[in-house]
């Protein structure tokens, strides 16, 4: 299952290319709370200095690395720093020096691009509840955009039978199912919208828990992330315009960069178009069905 952290990682890769770049890490060897300023790291000669460095979502203002008792001494502003969340870390976890990507621009630019797929992309979900004795309205989540099927519980076997008589009005009436009888148990499938990840939380959020998306979708948000990151980089050191440039036994010229930008976001489209395609087929929302 992908997590918030592994679409970071895929993220960094589709921009520098799978461990083009290697960015300077250590790891914790203490606890580290919200407030201290000393970071006690397990290596400083292999990348560790002045500058900025990143545990999870957290970015830290480094004043001086001490190389003797490796460990590293922050600015009194140094926490939480670009506005990051100041929260607290255990024994362990990764710090990376300077990161050429921080892991903390890259969850924003998640979570632009998860409100942004909406409505074009809805989470589907299901909810099993029981029809009221007075045949009123069925309550579903409050998150819910639109119904796309009803299953009623077959009396006879474990298995759900689909019923096709109900209406639904989001902002009135709410859901009401013909063919259902008092107390039989009734599966709603909906429709939601994306949800967003906590930036305050773990790098172990996991991606269909907390958007309520598809699993293959997450291919799909990690390159529309890539596209809206790519105008802030030489783009012209993408793999596939540096591989471009060796077969044809050219430098990259002025202008590479950009038309690699417009490459990455004519896949993204492609690829949001055919998700849509996916959606409209095997889960259309409805506001009724009378059949």
């Amino acid at each position: 299952m992908s997590t918030l952290g592994a679409l970071i990682e895929q993220v960094r890769h589709q921009l520098s290319g799978l461990d083009s770049t290697t960015d300077a890490v250590a790891a914790l060897t203490e606890p580290l709370s919200s407030t201290d300023l000393i970071v006690h790291v397990d290596d400083t000669a292999s990348g560790a200095s002045r500058g900025i460095a990143e545990v999870d979502l957290e970015i830290l203002r480094v004043k001086s690395v001490d190389q003797q008792d490796a460990q590293l001494t922050l600015y009194k502003f140094g926490r939480g720093y670009r506005g990051t969340p100041a929260v607290a870390h255990p024994l362990g976890v990764e710090i990376r020096f300077n990161p050429t990507w921080p892991a903390s621009t890259i969850a924003r630019e998640i979570n632009g691009v998860l409100t942004e797929l909406y409505p074009t992309i809805y989470g589907v979900q299901k909810i099993d509840t029981v029809f009221p004795p007075d045949a009123g309205e069925i309550v579903i989540p409050a998150g819910a955009i639109g119904v796309i099927s009803i299953w009623v519980a077959d009396g006879n076997t474990t298995g759900w039978q689909r019923e096709d008589r109900w209406d639904y009005n989001r902002d009135g009436s709410g859901l009401h199912v013909g063919g259902a009888r008092a107390g039989e148990r009734v599966r709603v499938v909906y429709a939601s919208q994306p949800a967003v990840f906590d930036l305050v939380g773990a790098m172990t959020q996991e991606y269909t828990t907390v958007t309520g998306l598809e699993a293959r979708t997450a291919d799909l948000l990690a390159l529309g992330v890539a596209a809206r990151l790519a105008i802030f980089m030489d783009v012209g050191k993408l793999p596939f315009v540096v591989a471009a440039a060796a077969d044809a036994n050219t430098e990259r010229q002025p202008g590479t960069g950009g038309n690699a930008a417009k490459t990455l976001h004519a896949l993204f489209q492609a690829r949001l178009a055919a998700e849509a395609a996916v959606l409209t087929r095997e889960h259309p929302i409805r506001v009724h069905q009378t059949r």
